[in-house]
């Protein structure tokens, strides 16, 4: 079976922890292999010894008669950085982001990149945060009565979504790597949008179950494939940031999904057919729609593969060099059984990080079961303008500490520290939130730290595994 080694054991890695956290199991995420550059590389280098970096891909392409690249185009020379500028204005945009101090063409091919595979990337993970959430919060504002659920249904509805994440996500991956990436993700956002529009016209519960099913399906490929792409075209310094943004567009969806359906509910539907949880349904879909064709268009595949309209010959010659430089192997290689136990043996942390984010996600349900919300409706009788509200100033506030965390941990490399202070604070929380019975300020501070703290686990997590990757 033919593979590219240049990137692999992350998105192995990658795919093994999303995997594990809904499946159990690291076994079968571990066995997967894909066949396209993804976002660590250094071991793969010790498996296929005497293939040459330099060689693979313009090889491959000029073999393959692609009209990327020809065999003589595969390098450029990037040019020299500029020398730092010893003014504020300089100081204040070299901390804020990290392009100011790269070559004149590395930065242009940044800019482009940010501005449209980032940008689509966010907006994309935004609406699948937002469809995945809306079950939450369709649910403490009336579709409980609507549908008469009682006992473990709403639990059911979580785990029907999650068998179907379960089951998808590998094979999702597995057809990612044999057709376009830019076709694929529209593709993706579209079914879980008119899915999601199709909850609006169900009038049992077990039709619901069926649709969430289906949706957990057709939402299981986007986050481990994004994560794939933006690790193909970023290096290891580069992709704290990227990935915190991308993980903040997730909780921007917590932060607009309350504040939505409060207006919702404060509007009259009298003369409409649908009840106001039902709306949100609606208001998710329509604005899938459009994220879905600019993910057609502005999505750029991998290095060695794209044909996006933004970038230029020169454009993907200095995304390849960037790939050579970060120690990428892009040669194409048969795999055997012995290099494949090899790389399981002698590379412990693919099944390390997928504990830790089975850690990491499943301590998450104190916040995504709505409990927070079902705790001040049921428990404390306050107003929807309150349960509604209130989680969004929590997503609000993750989002400004994920950002802090990610310039410092670009700054300093301070994976286990971050982590460790994140996992110390859900305990604190849960402890608190376990006993129960507390002074109601003490409910108040663990909801509060756990939401804020919690939020730059995903982002540290996986930055982690291609700064772990990239220094073996």
């Amino acid at each position: 079976m033919p593979i590219h080694s240049s990137l692999e054991q992350c998105n192995t890695t990658c795919t093994c922890i999303h995997w594990m956290d809904y499946a159990r199991s690291t076994l079968i995420g571990g066995l997967y292999l894909h066949h396209e550059l993804s976002s660590v590389q250094m071991p793969f280098l010790e498996m296929f010894p005497t293939a040459s970096p330099n060689y693979g891909v313009s090889n491959r392409l000029h073999s393959e008669g692609s009209s990327l690249l020809a065999l003589d185009e595969c390098f450029i020379d990037l040019g020299e950085s500029p020398p730092p500028q010893d003014t504020w204005s300089y100081k204040i945009q070299s901390f804020l982001w990290d392009t100011i101090d790269r070559p004149v063409l590395e930065r242009k091919f940044l800019v482009k990149l940010d501005t449209f595979l980032l940008s689509s990337a966010c907006l994309g993970y935004f609406i699948k945060t937002l469809n995945q959430s809306n079950i939450g919060t369709a649910y403490v504002n009336g579709m409980k009565e609507y549908y008469g659920m009682e006992g473990n249904d709403y639990n059911k509805l979580i785990s029907l979504w999650t068998v179907g994440y379960v089951i998808g996500q590998i094979p999702s991956q597995l057809i990612l790597h044999r057709v376009n990436a830019s076709c694929y993700f529209c593709i993706l956002e579209l079914t879980w949008a008119l899915l999601t529009l199709c909850c609006v016209f169900v009038r049992d519960i077990k039709s619901l179950y069926l649709l969430r099913f289906l949706i957990g399906v057709t939402e299981s490929g986007y986050f481990p494939g994004m994560e794939y792409l933006l690790g193909c075209w970023y290096s290891k310094g580069e992709l704290t940031k990227r990935s915190t943004l991308f993980s903040c567009s997730g909780s921007l969806a917590g932060l607009i999904s309350g504040p939505l359906q409060q207006l919702i509910l404060k509007m009259d539907w009298s003369s409409t057919s649908l009840v106001p949880f039902q709306w949100m349904f609606c208001i998710d879909c329509f604005l899938s729609i459009p994220v879905a064709l600019y993910t057609y268009f502005m999505i750029p595949g991998t290095p060695s593969t794209t044909e996006v309209f933004y970038f230029n010959r020169l454009d993907k010659l200095v995304g390849l060099e960037r790939r050579r430089l970060s120690g990428a192997q892009l040669e194409k290689e048969e795999l055997s059984w012995p290099k494949l136990k090899t790389f399981f043996k002698d590379h412990w942390y693919i099944y390390v990080f997928p504990l830790l984010f089975l850690c990491f996600n499943n301590s998450g349900e104190l916040m995504t079961s709505q409990s927070f919300q079902l705790w001040m409706k049921i428990d404390l009788g306050l107003d929807s303008s309150y349960y509604n509200l209130y989680p969004s100033v929590i997503s609000a506030l993750s989002i400004i500490f994920a950002l802090i965390v990610a310039k410092l941990n670009d700054w300093g490399q301070l994976h286990a520290l971050f982590l460790s202070t994140m996992f110390l604070c859900t305990i604190i929380s849960g402890v608190i939130l376990s006993v129960w019975q507390v002074p109601l300020k003490l409910h108040w501070m663990a909801y509060y730290l756990f939401g804020i703290t919690h939020s730059i686990g995903q982002p540290v997590i996986f930055s982690w595994i291609n700064a772990f990757g990239c220094q073996c």
